[in-house]
């Protein structure tokens, strides 16, 4: 979406360029018999071509500095509008780097969409533009000169300020079609307020798994206890973020899976009870994880989502309940038989574009992650 923006963006100063250019051109024919009275004075062709770029800079120096002002301007203004909630939005300013790409292209558009102009009009036909009225003149360079297919200089630029225009008018269809594409996909659950944080945990003090549960155990008690806040997780990954990919050795009752073929593979994640209520992930079927689930020790269970669920077992749509049944995954093979209770709505954890992948959940208790993610909702 973003380079979709960033092209359709970039069509726009050069629709601009291309509207000076024809002014510019204009402007010159219309001034060819004061070009050509200066030329019969003695006026040579670099001294007209440079009065010409002179003008054509002064032209994109004004824009420059009326633009800059425009974004100084813009960006005050943004600050200050508390509705948008623009993450770091007082963080955005105009530095020196803006400056000077700004200055950088404004001189190159006025030499590149001068120069033509001037050329054109440092070589004036003397006998004909001081035989004829400026008028006449004009309206005859206007007529006449046909270049590459049978268009004059000004004919090409119009054309080539059609062909952007419809490129950016096509692009910016698509954009607006992919960002409503985007935005009717249900993500699985509630982005909307939500705090997060990404907590790395010094492996010299929580070397152990029991160490790293006991301090997720004592933040999310400190953290529910709270005033605002709603409810709290941890996480080993959110959704857009990273993930692991581990295969399903085993499900009860039907034959070994092959560890090759990828329907036996999963995304694992380990979370802590209330996980899916903070984030607003519907239970399809059966129950979440409780406290006594994640307990060092404890009868170890899992949860799956939909997509999971329909892989490990086909006739899951028709009826079939997982629930109850038990599964091996490979990521820790000690941990033995685990028994499915609960089933969730997929999530896109790869963004929008991308369909929901199998993902099998354990209790915290189980892995402790050593770089969890913190996840709250304030009330």
């Amino acid at each position: 979406m973003l380079c979709t923006l960033f092209g359709a963006v970039g069509f726009v100063p050069l629709i601009a360029c291309a509207n000076v250019a024809s002014l510019l051109l204009a402007r010159s024919t219309f001034r060819s018999r004061e070009f050509a009275i200066r030329a019969a004075l003695g006026a040579g062709r670099r001294r007209l071509m440079r009065q010409l770029l002179a003008e054509s800079l002064v032209l994109a120096a004004m824009g420059c500095a009326l633009g800059v002002s425009l974004s100084k301007w813009t960006l005050s203004a943004v600050s200050h509008i508390s509705p948008l909630s623009l993450p770091r939005a007082p963080e955005i300013r105009l530095d020196s780097v803006v400056l000077a790409f700004s200055i950088v292209v404004s001189i190159v558009a006025g030499v590149l969409f001068g120069l033509f102009p001037s050329l054109k009009s440092s070589r004036p036909d003397l006998a004909d533009e001081l035989r004829e009225s400026g008028a006449a003149a004009a309206g005859r360079e206007l007529l006449g000169r046909r270049g590459v297919f049978g268009l004059n200089a000004r004919g090409l630029l119009v054309v080539g300020q059609i062909a952007l225009s419809i490129v950016l008018l096509i692009g910016a269809a698509l954009m607006m079609q992919s960002f409503r594409r985007l935005h009717s996909v249900d993500p699985g659950f509630q982005p909307a307020n939500l705090l997060t944080a990404k907590i790395a945990l010094p492996p010299a003090r929580y070397d152990t798994d029991r160490k790293r549960f006991l301090f997720f155990r004592e933040l999310l008690s400190r953290l529910e206890g709270l005033p605002g806040v709603s409810g709290a997780a941890m996480a080993m990954s959110l959704p857009s973020t990273t993930w692991i990919w581990t295969n399903i050795l085993a499900v009860e009752g039907k034959p070994p899976l092959d560890p090759g073929e990828m329907s036996s593979y999963g995304v694992w994640q380990s979370i802590t009870p209330g996980y899916f209520h903070t984030l607003g992930i519907r239970l399809k079927r059966g129950r979440e994880f409780t406290a006594r689930d994640n307990v060092m020790g404890a009868r170890p269970v899992m949860m799956v989502n939909e997509t999971m669920a329909r892989i490990l077992w086909p006739h899951y749509s028709d009826g079939e309940n997982p629930i109850g049944r038990h599964v091996k995954e490979a990521y820790d093979k000690s941990v033995g038989w685990m028994e499915v209770v609960g089933i969730v709505a997929d999530i896109h954890e790869a963004g929008l574009a991308n369909t929901a992948v199998p993902e099998f959940y354990l209790p915290c208790a189980v892995h402790p992650p050593q770089t969890p993610y913190l996840v709250d909702c304030p009330n």
